[in-house]
């Protein structure tokens, strides 16, 4: 497992994620539910239901799925949970091994988690037992939702991105799927959504306030 310097563990974070791991002898990485604190301690918002994507019979459907969903709803955080060593030597080996265009990639943990759960099945718990530090003393609550017309990937990454998925997978159906999805995104997120975006902004400040 991964952990970085804002991150806080349950004292059982580990033996929960074993667990999940020894009852589906089959997946391949394990995770929970997760929240976001300030500095000071304080929650501020919640990433709680990773289960959404827990592996199914359908792995095609499992990838559509997790593709269409906007990063700002937290899909990377799965890297953080605790991997098979297999697994993980397996992702690394076909994602960064003459494979430079995945090296640097923007959100390449969405990435790395996408070529390990398209292989290996995925399994969450829904137990909030993993925290996150956001370094802000603000108790403003921070909303992880999607937003289609500003939430979406950067348009200077999304070649490079969309290619970095691609490359991570040896599935050429899944591969297929990559490309339907990606472009559908690129139209409604970037070509419909950013232009539609400041007009939205617009609207909202010339409209009659309710008194």
């Amino acid at each position: 497992m991964w952990a970085a310097d804002d991150d806080q563990h349950a004292p059982h974070f580990v033996e929960y994620l074993l667990d999940l791991l020894n009852k589906s002898p089959a997946a391949g990485l394990a995770f929970c539910g997760m929240d976001i604190v300030n500095r000071k301690g304080n929650l501020i918002g919640e990433l709680a239901h990773f289960s959404r994507f827990s592996s199914t019979p359908d792995k095609l459907a499992d990838a559509r799925r997790f593709l269409a969903e906007h990063e700002i709803c937290g899909k990377a955080n799965p890297i953080y949970g605790l991997f098979r060593r297999e697994a993980v030597i397996d992702t690394l080996n076909r994602l960064w091994k003459g494979k430079p265009s995945i090296d640097g990639a923007w959100s390449a943990d969405v990435v790395f988690v996408f070529a390990t759960i398209t292989k290996f099945k995925f399994i969450a718990g829904d137990d909030i037992l993993f925290r996150k530090l956001k370094p802000t003393e603000k108790d403003t609550r921070v909303r992880y939702e999607s937003a289609w017309y500003n939430k979406g990937v950067p348009i200077s990454e999304y070649k490079q991105y969309t290619q970095a998925l691609i490359e991570s997978t040896d599935d050429e159906e899944i591969k297929r799927i990559i490309r339907s999805i990606m472009t559908s995104r690129l139209v409604a997120e970037i070509f419909i959504g950013k232009t539609i975006k400041p007009i939205a902004k617009l609207l909202n400040r010339i409209r009659p306030r309710k008194a």
